[in-house]
Formats: C-alpha cells, structure tokens, sequence
C-alpha cells in the first residue's frame, strides 16, 4: 500500500494543482491573507495516519499518500512552503 499511496498522492497533487485554478477561478487559496499550498493537504494527511494509531493499510495508505503529495510540491519547485504570508 506504501508504493500505491506514494503515486496516488503525487497524482493527486499533480491534478490539483493543474485544474484548481481552472475550477474555481482562482490561481491560489488565500485565506486571513496567508497561503495555503496543496502540500499541506500532504500534511494532514500524514497527522491522520499517525492520530489513527493503527497498522493498517489505510493508515499506511494515508501517510504514504501524504508522503507522495509532499514530495510532488517539493519536486515540482514548490519548496516545503505549507503557509505563506501573501505580499
């Protein structure tokens, strides 16, 4: 389930970020003034895995996932920015 949730997480990031903006019009999600890049979905993805405090494969599937997500914004050029102050 690691693998799976490794590709599964970075697709999903990579389709986020390519049709978000086309959805709903806007080019980024800015809430209070502060940014929220897609890579801290990948974060609360991997606190969920983690707070479930199970072996199982959707807990597995859910860190992994967030792993993938993390690692696409990163490998994409996106850094490890999760929130940033928007000028």
């Amino acid at each position: 389930m690691g693998i799976v949730g490794l590709f599964v997480g970075g697709l999903s990031a990579f389709v986020y970020e390519h049709t978000v903006s086309k959805i709903t019009g806007k080019e980024k999600l800015v809430v209070g003034g502060y940014k929220l890049h897609h890579s801290l979905y990948g974060v609360l993805l991997v606190l969920i895995a983690v707070l479930l405090k199970t072996n199982s494969d959707t807990s597995v599937f859910l860190f992994s996932s967030g792993i993938g997500v993390i690692a696409e914004h990163y490998l994409t050029g996106g850094g490890l920015d999760f929130i940033t102050k928007e000028k």
